[in-house]
């Protein structure tokens, strides 16, 4: 085998094209990501299920009641620091919340695949219930008043809602005292011939509406 000749010139010309890949590789621009901006005020829904994972989940309940100072912009700009532009896949998530998915992943011991599948739902099915809620005129569904079955589907774990505590169904507020009440205030609805307007129904579940019901399309409705 023949020794391979030094050539100085040639070699320095490699020795720079390396180092310039190199230096247009650390100048790539970083991605331009929204912030996870999470609140810190805590909504009366979110009380109610605070109190549940104060007994059980006290990782959960604390992450709520602190992310917000946990991932604070400075530790946010760390984060984003990581990524890199590369032109290819789709718009990155948030670091943070990303973060914060793959601690609660790690605290439950759950795999990618036992993630996805914890967290399948069954969107139909509520919206079934929701419409049983508006035909009824059961304006009190905030996020304490159902519970959740879990079905095994197809080698998925499926969860589907239960509702519980009717006891605003078929409700009326008739006398002055009760009709000024339901005026003044945004989810009281009365049961009549007719519907009250549709915000007032659906007002104390929207936030749970606002998380189940977006994935279905005009037809499933």
């Amino acid at each position: 085998m023949n020794p391979i000749a030094y050539r100085p010139g040639i070699d320095r010309a490699y020795v720079a094209v390396i180092l310039s890949a190199f230096e247009r590789a650390s100048a790539r621009p970083e991605v331009a990501m929204e912030r996870w901006r999470p609140s810190a005020t805590v909504t009366r829904q979110e009380q109610f299920i605070l109190k549940r994972l104060e007994k059980r989940r006290k990782l959960f309940a604390f992450l709520r009641r602190h992310r917000h100072e946990i991932f604070d912009d400075a530790f946010q700009a760390e984060l984003e620091s990581m990524y890199r532009d590369t032109g290819a896949g789709k718009e990155p998530v948030p670091p943070a919340l990303l973060s914060m998915a793959l601690v609660l992943q790690g605290y439950l011991g759950m795999s990618d695949s036992d993630a996805v599948e914890a967290s399948v739902f069954d969107a139909r099915a509520y919206l079934r219930a929701r419409l049983i809620d508006i035909l009824v005129g059961d304006w009190d569904r905030h996020v304490d008043q159902w519970r959740w079955l879990r079905f095994d589907v197809d080698g998925k774990r499926v969860w589907r809602p239960m509702p519980f505590d009717r006891d605003q169904a078929f409700s009326r507020f008739d006398g002055i005292f009760p009709s000024v009440a339901e005026y003044y205030t945004k989810q009281l609805a009365s049961f009549h011939d007719a519907y009250p307007a549709i915000d007032k129904l659906t007002y104390s579940g929207r936030y749970i509406d606002r998380r189940f019901l977006v994935e279905l399309d005009r037809a499933e409705w």
